[in-house]
């Protein structure tokens, strides 16, 4: 079991396309999380959950081995790297954290990027981009 769950760091009325947020995943044994760390390792949430979606994807479903995922405008990082028998080992601060099937990895990240489009994309203030990106990606996975 994993679970991706993108939140905001303020709520406020008003959400713009480039507010900062923290990624959290939980799985069997534990959790990493971006939120609460020094320095801030909190990232353009909007902008940086469609690059995950689309970033796992492309490594799930295709010869690609590895994925570096990079929150936009931050420095924190985690890597996918792909196994035997399609799974994805998941790699935080250099040390794996586990082994997950690559289907069940893209179908919690598509989970967690779809509630943080439908929660705020009807309020997202800014250009659009960040949204038509949110909405592209999930289209793709779809």
């Amino acid at each position: 079991m994993i679970k991706f769950e993108f939140s905001l760091s303020e709520k406020t009325d008003s959400v713009h396309e480039f507010d900062m947020g923290s990624l959290t995943i939980t799985f069997d044994g534990g959790s990493i999380t971006s939120k609460g760390k020094q320095p801030n390792q909190d990232m353009m949430i909007f902008v940086a959950s469609s690059d995950l979606l689309c970033g796992i994807h492309e490594l799930v479903r295709s010869k690609k081995k590895q994925y570096d995922f990079i929150g936009a405008d931050s420095s924190y990082k985690i890597s996918f790297k792909k196994m035997k028998k399609d799974n994805v080992e998941l790699i935080h601060e250099g040390k794996s954290v586990g082994i997950f099937s690559g289907e069940e990895l893209l179908a919690s990240i598509y989970n967690a990027v779809k509630e943080l489009h439908d929660s705020y994309s009807d309020i997202l203030e800014g250009t659009g981009a960040a949204k038509e990106d949110l909405e592209y990606a999930l289209n793709k996975v779809k």
